[in-house]
């Protein structure tokens, strides 16, 4: 039987969020508190953690209006959940724009 690794790699880090929010292989969990700060979760842990690391060493590749438009989706995010004064249980129940298209932007 596969093993199965429950743990959830976090990071306070927008653009850490963005580059991982950008790779299909991870799945963006809920968002956290930690008094001001947000904090990202991000599961599988060893695969979230493996893009950390390449994005360190220059090895990534990954596609600049995605990982704007995922540093712009995040954002959102945090800047929803503050006007909304609560906190919703998934970050699910947050509507993103969709990754794709230029959004009307001629750059």
């Amino acid at each position: 039987m596969p093993q199965v690794d429950n743990r959830v790699f976090r990071t306070k880090h927008l653009k850490h969020a963005s580059v991982l929010r950008s790779c299909p292989t991870v799945k963006l969990g809920p968002l956290e508190r930690d008094g001001r700060d947000a904090v990202f979760c991000f599961s599988p842990y060893e695969e979230s953690k493996k893009i950390i690391d390449s994005y360190f060493s220059d090895d990534l590749q990954l596609s600049p209006r995605v990982l704007f438009e995922s540093w712009e989706n995040l954002k959102d995010l945090i800047y929803y959940r503050q006007a909304q004064g609560q906190e919703p249980e998934e970050t699910q129940k947050v509507r993103f724009r969709e990754i794709g298209g230029n959004h009307g932007n001629k750059y």
